[in-house]
């Protein structure tokens, strides 16, 4: 069975995307369970970016490389937009040699 936002809101529980995270209050007071928002969350997430119609995105993976004609470094994140399931990504430039010795590599 899954959970929507009116039987959330119908029972007078408080639901928010807080900070990038979903937040329900339930109106008992009650803590609830991590498995169930687990399970529920996703779900709830993608009603709430459905009824608002707002553009949001969820971070999925990250890269590093040498981008362009001059083979800059850089650290690519990469997001999935909630409505469109478009794959939208940033480059920033960061440089990639190791700053100190470590048990991994050497300077």
């Amino acid at each position: 069975m899954t959970t929507s936002i009116r039987t959330l809101l119908g029972r007078g529980d408080r639901v928010a995307i807080e900070i990038g995270r979903l937040v329900i209050h339930p109106k008992s007071g009650k803590e609830i369970p991590r498995k169930w928002l687990k399970e529920h969350t996703t779900p709830i997430v993608d009603e709430i970016i459905k009824a608002t119609g707002v553009t949001a995105f969820r971070y999925s993976d990250y890269s590093t490389g040498h981008y362009g004609k001059h083979k800059a470094s850089g650290l690519t994140l990469q997001f999935a937009d909630m409505q469109k399931r478009d794959s939208p990504y940033v480059i920033f430039n960061a440089d990639l040699t190791r700053a100190r010795d470590t048990k991994y590599g050497k300077k």
